[in-house]
């Protein structure tokens, strides 16, 4: 079976894939420009775990207190093995449970808590995205879904890339924003508020007569929002 293609869209929700091609060294430098504790004799894949849980905001266990750390153990419920006390096996216990910790009752909570925790999620991406899947926030659940997907449409700027093809003489999507823009349904598209579009013709560059001259002559793509239909509709302006 091929290899699926990487799909640049879905990069924005993503920890940061740079720190993983990072050099063990430039990794504990890394660490060290956000204030992380002493790093030294530390594993590649433990300083990158760390530079993971910086990025994520993940709390460094390392600068709590040992009665802290305790409380955290005993208030998540958690096994440490051994009858004493023991920092590194505390923080383990912790690191690993911060893996695969889940909030079952999060749908129990009041809407307006759950819309604090999307905004607090959605904060953390660009606000100007091309052409982007939707949040995996948004795919997790029905209600999750119909709360979160209007917040995303409207902090985000959609950057549209339009294409020039001189000899149709039009401006056109590409394969990819064309795939993005037909497979939005009538309902989300109803929430997008922010466009923008964006192509390499340039009126002032070398070849700007023609550029000029073409512009004139040119079947422009047009994105209109029919707000009594709710509705977005793509058009072409005629030469």
């Amino acid at each position: 079976m091929a290899p699926k293609r990487h799909d640049k869209r879905d990069d924005y929700w993503r920890v940061d894939s740079r720190l993983n091609l990072m050099s063990q060294s430039d990794l504990r430098y890394h660490l060290s420009e956000t204030n992380y504790p002493s790093t030294n004799g530390l594993s590649k894949e433990r300083l990158l775990g760390y530079a993971k849980r910086v990025q994520r905001g993940q709390l460094c266990y390392h600068q709590c207190s040992d009665s802290e750390l305790q409380k955290f153990v005993r208030d998540r419920g958690l096994r440490v093995p051994g009858d004493q006390f023991r920092k590194k096996a505390y923080i383990d216990a912790l690191e690993k449970a911060d893996l695969v910790e889940t909030f079952a009752k999060f749908v129990n909570l009041a809407p307006e808590l759950r819309t604090l925790v999307y905004g607090y999620y959605l904060d953390e991406f660009e606000e100007q995205l091309d052409c982007p899947t939707q949040p995996p926030l948004a795919r997790s659940c029905w209600l999750a879904r119909k709360e979160s997907l209007p917040l995303f449409y409207d902090r985000t700027r959609l950057n549209i890339k339009l294409d020039v093809n001189w000899a149709s003489r039009c401006l056109q999507f590409d394969a990819q924003v064309m795939s993005f823009v037909l497979g939005l349904s009538d309902d989300t598209w109803s929430m997008v508020r922010k466009l923008r579009f964006e192509t390499d013709l340039d009126p002032e560059g070398h070849d700007g007569t023609l550029v000029r001259t073409m512009m004139q002559r040119m079947t422009i793509v047009i994105v209109t929002y029919k707000s009594k239909e709710s509705t977005w509709g793509i058009q072409s302006s005629l030469p």
